[in-house]
């Protein structure tokens, strides 16, 4: 079979009309009322927010015909993938509708055996790359899913044998067998291509190393029969290093060379702040049980934030620059920022602390953090799934830095009690509910009376 007889055969059914759907809706959901694709049709900001919510009810009126058909195969599994994509943009990522959506792929794939996938000689070869990857895609979906929500895993790789897509670009992966051929054999022992050009393939490669590494960092969180939860973190960071060293040349992020400066994609920063927020989420899991200080801890969140914002910078240079935002910024930017603002409050409370801890950042992590506040205020959209958890982060930050900035200054060199009478942050914050996902702090905030002297 070739690919466009693969096409004819599956034009007018389900599901290619609710995938045209879906991508409609992620586009709508990428970009604004004046974007010229909207140009003539009349819509106005408040038609063009429902875009998104209508097609995901038409996408899902078609995956309910499929289902009422029982149809299974890989045209419905890219179809509920990208129908769980469009649900995190109009729902968001804290929605549990998106992870509702994910059981039905992750039961599709595991009913078709693409969790142990065989690439015979008789299957046609842009049918088994498109099969690795959507596997590759649905087990790196479930994973980001999972660290938003903190819940297991739907797909454990201890069960499967996913295999990583060679690093073709789509024509190549439909072209004549000679075209094919020769496009292979330009590739590296590793699959890899050695031009440097950065495709959708090389992203759906390395994200499966990046899934799998999150996923050994969640089981060390959720699972509670962990006997020896040191010796498990040090074999993660070593898996952290091996990835890292694993990257071909053009995916390596490094800020002190020339080329970082003339970037055009963001994926070699992205796989580095994903490498930081594994290695962030896993020395939370060693300060909760009091197995290390909070300094690398500290010093991870700083660098998370400085790398977020260097990628959103180098957004605006690509062509959508703010389509990726309502994801990254929850996702990484609130965390991290939670913690350095936490922080940056327990300091300005107790100043003399200052002197018997390793010295904190204090004015590059204020100028960050109200970069990131202005961030989520003015590029955030309202029609974005995560707009409202945005919005309340970026309120729980902008009260911590109002209140640090209204400070006077203090000489920290002089042994002083506390500023605040009633300390807003305990000794130990970095253990317990301080280190959970934000809620009990965000109620914490709430509840302040911020205009009460008594009180801050």
């Amino acid at each position: 079979m070739t690919f466009d007889e693969y096409l004819i055969a599956f034009s007018g059914r389900w599901e290619a009309v609710g995938f045209i759907i879906t991508m409609f809706g992620i586009c709508a959901a990428h970009t604004t009322v004046d974007d010229p694709l909207f140009n003539g049709l009349g819509l106005s900001a408040a038609d063009h927010k429902n875009l998104g919510i209508l097609a995901t009810a038409g996408s899902d009126r078609c995956l309910q015909f499929c289902d009422s058909m029982g149809v299974m195969g890989d045209a419905l599994g890219w179809l509920l993938l990208q129908h769980i994509n469009l649900l995190t943009l109009v729902c968001g990522d804290y929605d549990y509708r998106p992870r509702k959506r994910l059981g039905e792929l992750s039961t599709l794939l595991f009913a078709m055996g693409y969790h142990q996938l065989d690439t015979g000689d008789d299957l046609p070869f842009f049918l088994a790359e498109g099969r690795k990857r959507l596997m590759v895609s649905a087990y790196t979906c479930d994973k980001a899913l999972a660290t938003f929500l903190g819940c297991p895993p739907l797909i454990a790789y201890r069960f499967c044998r996913i295999q990583p897509p060679l690093d073709l670009a789509p024509a190549e992966l439909v072209a004549e067998p000679v075209v094919r051929e020769a496009a292979i054999r330009k590739l590296d022992s590793q699959g890899w291509n050695t031009k440097g050009f950065i495709k959708g393939s090389s992203w759906s490669r390395i994200s499966l190393r990046l899934a799998h590494v999150r996923e050994l960092v969640m089981e060390l969180s959720l699972d509670s029969h962990y006997q020896n939860i040191w010796k498990q973190a040090e074999e993660i960071s070593h898996l952290f290093s091996q990835v890292r060293s694993e990257l071909p040349s053009f995916l390596r992020w490094d800020e002190r060379t020339e080329s970082a400066l003339r970037l055009t994609n963001t994926f070699p920063i992205y796989i580095h702040l994903d490498l930081l927020y594994s290695n962030f989420l896993l020395q939370r899991i060693l300060v909760k049980h009091s197995l290390t200080g909070p300094e690398t801890l500290i010093s991870l969140a700083h660098q998370i934030l400085t790398a977020t914002l260097t990628q959103i910078a180098i957004g605006q240079r690509c062509s959508n620059p703010f389509s990726e935002l309502g994801w990254l910024i929850p996702y990484f930017g609130l965390p991290s920022a939670g913690i350095l603002a936490i922080e940056l409050l327990r300091l300005t409370q107790n100043p003399q602390l200052r002197l018997n801890e390793t010295p904190f950042p204090r004015s590059e992590v204020i100028q960050n953090l109200s970069i990131l506040v202005s961030h989520i205020q003015y590029i955030i959209l309202p029609q974005k799934g995560n707009y409202e958890i945005c919005q309340q982060g970026r309120k729980v930050i902008s009260y911590i830095l109002e209140y640090v900035l209204d400070q006077p200054p203090t000489d920290v060199t002089v042994s002083v009690p506390p500023v605040v009478p009633n300390n807003l942050i305990p000794p130990d914050w970095l253990a317990d509910e301080w280190l959970n996902d934000g809620t009990d702090f965000i109620k914490w905030i709430d509840g302040l009376d911020w205009d009460e002297d008594n009180e801050l």
